[in-house]
């Protein structure tokens, strides 16, 4: 089974990929997908009405998003660090 991570930012940068899905489990009220990217190990935790997105390897990094909803984080590695807001849709 495949993921699609799909992005673009007010830069005009658009991102779509497929994963092959290392695991898929399903709690009822959380579903859990693990994938490898170009960056890491990555897991998505999808709950009722908000998304969390982890990253473990060259860049590591804990996102936690409210569905449908405009969120506000900060971004920052050791060579970047920038403010932004995400809209978050399922598609």
């Amino acid at each position: 089974m495949k993921i699609k991570i799909k992005s673009t930012d007010i830069h005009g940068q658009y991102y779509e990929k497929d994963f092959e899905l290392k695991n898929k489990s399903d709690y009822g009220n959380k579903k859990e997908y693990h994938y490898e990217d170009e960056y890491g190990k990555c897991k998505i935790f999808k709950f009722n009405d908000t998304i969390e997105i982890y990253r473990y390897g060259q860049i590591n990094s804990k996102q936690i998003f409210k569905t449908g909803e405009k969120t506000s984080f900060t971004y920052f590695t050791k060579e970047f660090k920038g403010k932004y807001e995400i809209f978050t849709n399922i598609i």
